[in-house]
């Protein structure tokens, strides 16, 4: 793997030490598949293949008098396949820590949508309580896996003002507040 961290690099002006090092094409991955390039960019990854030991050098061609140019060879040899895309999806969407996020939209009429995160299974229960602690909606009571999960909360039955909902997950306890405007 390669990159070049400021300047745009064409690949024909890549040298080498020792002079003469042969390398293959060089691939960019563009997040399914590898394709060849002729440029290298700065804050992204290449994959090339040489025949020894040494160094590249990038820079623009009018630095490299005194260098001995690197030869490309092209190759019917292409970089690894790139990991499994579920498998980064997975990583991806780990989830960590419990959370309750804030509703959207906030303030809202009639309809909300409220976010939580589970890292592991849990017993669940999303409520929702008047500002003097009355309960007024059980939105959810049962076992949930390990996920992100979007509840819609309608609220057409519900008295305007400022509300609560409470998610309590396992030992993990929240609340946030919002507001219904009819």
């Amino acid at each position: 793997m390669i990159g070049c961290p400021t300047e745009i690099v064409p690949f024909n002006s890549i040298a080498s030490i020792p002079g003469g090092i042969i390398t293959s094409n060089f691939f960019g991955y563009d997040g399914s598949t590898y394709k060849k390039v002729d440029t290298l960019k700065p804050g992204y990854g290449y994959w090339v293949k040489v025949t020894q030991a040494g160094q590249l050098i990038l820079k623009n061609s009018s630095s490299l008098s005194m260098l001995s140019l690197s030869k490309i060879r092209p190759t019917p040899e292409m970089p690894q396949l790139p990991p499994d895309g579920d498998k980064i999806l997975n990583i991806k969407n780990r989830i960590s820590n419990f959370a309750l996020e804030q509703n959207y939209p906030n303030p809202f009429n009639p309809s909300t949508t409220i976010h939580f995160k589970l890292p592991k299974e849990s017993q669940v229960t999303l409520k929702v309580y008047y500002m003097l602690g009355q309960e007024v909606l059980k939105v959810l009571d049962e076992e949930k896996t390990a996920g992100r999960y979007d509840i819609k909360i309608d609220g057409t039955s519900l008295a305007s003002g400022v509300l609560f909902y409470r998610l309590v997950a396992g030992n993990y306890v929240s609340t946030k507040k919002f507001v219904l405007l009819k």
